[in-house]
């Protein structure tokens, strides 16, 4: 397996993997999730774009399986170094 950083390419496999992850959501919890697209070009886009974000795509034989999206804070603990 490659973990790589995503790239605007992988959007459609990317996508397809959030619209299961999404679909489960909306199955299981009705009561706070609604049917729609999880994840528009425009916002995997901007979400590449953020420094302060991280989208890693994992890669599988050449085929993208999994993904993590991650966004960076600063903590206020003042035992934590900036």
């Amino acid at each position: 397996m490659l973990i790589r950083d995503a790239e605007q390419k992988d959007f459609e496999a990317l996508h397809r993997l959030m619209e299961q992850l999404h679909g489960l959501h909306v199955r299981n919890r009705p009561d706070i999730y609604r049917n729609s697209d999880p994840f528009e070009e425009s916002e995997f886009t901007a979400l590449r774009n953020d420094p302060e974000k991280i989208c890693l795509a994992a890669e599988l034989g050449g085929t993208v399986a999994g993904l993590c999206i991650a966004a960076l804070k600063r903590s206020e603990d003042p035992l934590v170094l900036p």
